[in-house]
């Protein structure tokens, strides 16, 4: 007698065969997936990086130029203004010489 096996064996073996198929294909997917996941994660990190270094560059090379102006022109200003409050003292005292320092009040 030939070797006739079971019909529902083969039919097991069949299904089998395909679910080691199936799970090879989705082994290699899930591979490729965090393959593809590492990569994307280099180019995001390489990305920020880049935008961070082009920002600094960016503001060392033309903004802090413009920056420096702006604060010199601010000391200046400054400046100005303390020799503004020492010729107004100087007036008040000067009047009050003039006035003898009778009904003169002083800033505060």
């Amino acid at each position: 007698m030939e070797n006739m096996g079971d019909p529902d064996i083969e039919e097991l073996k069949e299904i089998v065969k395909r679910q080691g198929e199936v799970i090879e294909e989705t082994n290699r997917m899930v591979h490729g997936m965090r393959r593809g996941q590492r990569w994307r994660f280099v180019w995001s990190m390489l990305w920020w990086a880049a935008v961070l270094l082009i920002s600094a560059g960016a503001y060392y090379y033309y903004v802090q130029p413009y920056v420096e102006q702006i604060q010199k022109v601010y000391a200046g200003f400054q400046q100005q203004a303390q020799k503004a409050e020492t010729i107004q003292g100087q007036i008040t005292d000067w009047f009050k010489q003039i006035t003898g320092g009778a009904g003169t009040t002083t800033p505060q």
